[in-house]
This record gives structure tokens, C-alpha cells and sequence, in this order.
């Protein structure tokens, strides 16, 4: 029997544009997730680096201000550092662990002035994590 494909990325169920800087996303977590294989063996969860990636991931998608295409794909091949124009972390908590097979929304609010992105990933129950992340140039 063969493994089934890996992925990168939640399944997209959703997305509500709040406005021209805030959208929230509908994900699910598959169990193929890539970023589940041993970590850890006894369960599997989603790594906060991870959830600090998709952000970063999502909010170029959505907002198309952070980094490009092509810088995308180094952060996949660690060609170059993650994030290109990336300046600090702020306020990043990880308050509840993502398990596979689970709905979880996204919400990201990007300000253009001080190039800060704020993400929060969180349910109808609970917070799973949130944080500031500053960037140098969009």
C-alpha cells in the first residue's frame, strides 16, 4: 500500500473579506499534512513555526503586500531567509495545540503603514494562537 501525497497546506473552505486589509479564512487541517509527521509520535499537531508560515502564506494570497511568488518558494527550498523583508516577531502566544481533521479560521488584518500583519488562528470554542509580525518593505 502506498503513503498518500503530503501537503503544505490546510484545505481553503472559506474566505470572508471584512475589508481591504482583514479577511478571515475557513480551514481544515488534513491528515496529510506534511508538518504533522513526527511531531510528535505519541499525537500529532500543527508546529507553531507552522502556523507562523501560513500566515505569512495567507496573507500574501489575500493581500499581496508582504512577499512575492518567487520568495515563496525559497522559504519551501530554505534557499534564502523566510520571509523576505521580514523585521521581528511580537506578542506570538500558542494557547491551544491544532490537531489534524480539525476546522480552524484564520483571521488576518495587515496595516500598511507600519507594515504589521496580525494573525490570530482560533474556533468557535478556542484560541490556538495569535501574534504581531513586522515587516521592512512590503
Amino acid at each position: 500500500m502506498s503513503k498518500p501525497d503530503l501537503t503544505l497546506f490546510p484545505v481553503l473552505k472559506g474566505t470572508r473579506q471584512l475589508d481591504s486589509n482583514e479577511v478571515v479564512l475557513e480551514l481544515f487541517i488534513p491528515e496529510e499534512l506534511a508538518y504533522l509527521n513526527g511531531h510528535f509520535d505519541q499525537i500529532a499537531i500543527v508546529p507553531g513555526v507552522t502556523q507562523i508560515h501560513w500566515a505569512v502564506y495567507y496573507a500574501q494570497q489575500n493581500f499581496n503586500k508582504l512577499i512575492d511568488a518567487h520568495q515563496l518558494t525559497n522559504v519551501l527550498s530554505a534557499e534564502q531567509t523566510p520571509f523576505d523583508g521580514f523585521y521581528e516577531m511580537q506578542v506570538i502566544k500558542f494557547k491551544s495545540l491544532i490537531f489534524p481533521k480539525t476546522t480552524i479560521n484564520l483571521n488576518l488584518r495587515f496595516i500598511d503603514d507600519s507594515k504589521k500583519l496580525y494573525f490570530r488562528f482560533y474556533s468557535e470554542t478556542q484560541e490556538f494562537s495569535s501574534g504581531r509580525l513586522y515587516f521592512t518593505s512590503a
